[in-house]
């Protein structure tokens, strides 16, 4: 007997999206509001006293984390919805926005312009695969 298998729809890779991820970024949010306590004294400690003023960074590039592990589950959802043609030229949108970003942010901000930027990358990527999820949903 033959076993046809359906597309996935997008309340499946909702699901697997929350089973999946929900506990890493449950951990990133709160490594992020630790960062946010305790950044200047666990930098200088971890680091030495040179890396105190880069805390405010610190806190930017731990919420970057949280918005790349969403990134990331949903390319695991474009993939189980079997979308996967269109992950190479919505990636590649997100490097061009990193590319811009960069350009724009670093010369006047410094490290947080940078950590702005790669959060608008990875920005891109979830507004593009909750788009295409959202689309391919029956």
């Amino acid at each position: 007997m033959a076993h046809h298998h359906r597309p996935v729809s997008l309340g499946g890779a909702g699901l697997a999206l929350a089973d999946g991820a929900s506990r890493e970024m449950e951990e990133d949010v709160l490594e992020a509001g630790l960062a946010e306590v305790d950044a200047r004294h666990g930098l200088a400690f971890l680091l030495g006293e040179q890396y105190r003023p880069y805390a405010p960074e610190l806190v930017w590039l731990m919420a970057t984390g949280i918005v790349a592990y969403v990134a990331s589950a949903l390319g695991y959802a474009l993939t189980a919805a079997r979308q996967i043609r269109v992950q190479v030229p919505m990636l590649l949108v997100a490097c061009l926005t990193v590319a811009g970003a960069s350009y724009a942010l670093v010369p006047g901000h410094g490290i947080l312009g940078a950590a702005w930027a790669v959060g608008a990358g990875f920005a891109v990527q979830v507004v593009g695969s909750l788009g295409v999820l959202w689309k391919s949903a029956p």
